[in-house]
């Protein structure tokens, strides 16, 4: 049994300005102007939601003295920075390879913003980056089970982020029934009891889809 004993949500609003949902309340802030984004001024906008999704997360679990080092992170995503990617490449064709910006390469590598948490939270557990267009989802919840069976951490920070881009827009036009967005989502996971439990995953099933089996009410 799995606890989920914390969430933190970054959404893109209609008008395209990004928020945090405070746990799966309806209070939000505007997140590009938060002190906690100190530290990533050469971050991308796919990381600096990844961050702000995963420290809601921590925060929101309302625990304290947690040992850095039992705390592991797994970052899913189906298409992970692709907007930063394809500046990047545009750039190449432009200005050449040796005119492209380091930060801007730094940025586009798929685990980069894995890399942003574990610094900006100073997190020491093991870390994962997991890149799959439909079942990272679910890789991910097993190897949270798997992690946290064999002790290698007493939490997880497990998380989903995507943006919309235009060449995603694009491909997404062709599909009306399916919609661009961008958002992050991060779960604390744990097997201890905690001051704040949502549910507990009880089950992990794939069957062409992910079945999760959620014990309990969000409160």
């Amino acid at each position: 049994m799995i606890n989920v004993c914390g969430i933190g949500i970054v959404k893109n609003r209609d008008n395209g300005e990004f928020v945090l949902v405070k746990g799966v309340s309806h209070e939000k802030d505007d997140v590009f102007n938060k002190g906690s984004l100190k530290g990533l001024r050469r971050a991308d906008n796919f990381s600096k939601i990844a961050v702000l999704a995963a420290k809601s997360a921590l925060d929101d679990s309302l625990l304290s003295g947690i040992e850095k080092d039992r705390i592991g992170l797994i970052l899913v995503s189906a298409f992970g920075p692709h907007i930063t990617t394809f500046r990047f490449l545009d750039d190449i064709l432009n200005y050449g390879d040796n005119q492209v910006s380091p930060i801007l390469f730094s940025n586009s590598v798929h685990n980069a913003s894995a890399s942003y948490i574990s610094t900006n939270l100073n997190l020491q557990g093991p870390t994962l980056s997991i890149t799959h267009f439909t079942q990272g989802l679910l890789q991910a919840s097993y190897i949270a089970q798997s992690w946290l069976g064999e002790n290698r951490c007493d939490y997880i920070l497990l998380g989903h982020v995507d943006q919309s881009g235009k060449e995603l827009e694009y491909i997404l036009s062709r599909t009306p029934e399916l919609k661009p967005f961008s958002a992050g989502i991060f779960m604390l996971l744990s097997k201890n009891d905690t001051p704040k439990t949502y549910c507990a995953i009880s089950d992990i099933i794939s069957a062409g889809n992910i079945y999760i089996t959620l014990q309990g009410l969000i409160k």
